[in-house]
């Protein structure tokens, strides 16, 4: 599906740990025996909750970086449907669900 497919194919995470709505990813991900956590990390995927500001389907993005509260993503569908691009989210103001450390340092 297009809501999770720039995270599915920039992380390599497979399908059966991200897809559908993205606010299930993060569940998803821990049923596949990924770990999780509530502390973004460079190259993790943000999950979002549903919430009426991202289409009450959630939101991912994968972490390119951190300063304090603010996270920047690179995500899809945020500034138009389809369009891949980066920005940052005040941490503080749109809480994630959590994190999902897909990369073999965080295993």
């Amino acid at each position: 599906m297009v809501r999770v497919f720039n995270v599915r194919y920039e992380t390599s995470i497979p399908y059966e740990a991200c897809n559908g709505d993205a606010a299930d990813c993060l569940e998803q991900a821990q049923g596949q025996g990924y770990h999780t956590g509530s502390t973004p990390r460079i190259g993790s995927i943000a999950v979002f909750p549903r919430a009426s500001w991202n289409k009450s389907i959630g939101h991912v993005g994968i972490v390119t970086g951190i300063n304090g509260s603010t996270v920047t993503l690179q995500d899809q569908n945020v500034v138009a449907e389809g369009i891949i691009g980066s920005h940052d989210i005040d941490t503080a103001m749109y809480n994630a669900l959590g994190y999902i450390y897909f990369s073999a340092l965080d295993q």
